[in-house]
């Protein structure tokens, strides 16, 4: 079980790209409108 948690799963991969893509967008807000 252990291995499968290890695992890129599309549900992993989906969180970790949410939470890249958010991070980049409010970088990028951050450089336009500061």
């Amino acid at each position: 079980m252990v291995s499968s948690k290890h695992s890129s799963s599309p549900k992993d991969n989906r969180e970790i790209y949410n939470h890249y893509f958010e991070r980049i967008h409010q970088f990028m807000l951050n450089n336009q409108w500061g």
